[in-house]
């Protein structure tokens, strides 16, 4: 059974976990009262996002809920450090 969204969008039964699958621009913070409605519109505050890019491969993470600090220089080479064990 696939799984479907309030908003009545089907989520993909091959949906990726567990990985980076792109970068955006985050573009404000506002308040939810003045945030666009959307199916995702939570509050107290919402990030105003822009410029969504897929990466060609996803590359594996293991991330967490809340802000959290990724790796200095992971954004310009996230395979070296895979490949160092720091994720």
């Amino acid at each position: 059974m696939r799984a479907v969204l309030p908003d009545g969008t089907r989520v993909p039964d091959d949906l990726a976990f567990g990985c980076l699958l792109g970068v955006v621009d985050v573009t404000d913070c506002v308040p939810v009262a003045e945030a666009p409605a959307g199916v995702f519109t939570e509050g107290p505050w919402c990030w105003l996002l822009a410029r969504p890019r897929l990466l060609a491969t996803p590359i594996p993470y293991r991330g967490a809920q809340s802000l959290f600090d990724v790796p200095e220089g992971f954004v310009k080479n996230p395979m070296g450090h895979l490949l160092a064990g720091f994720n």
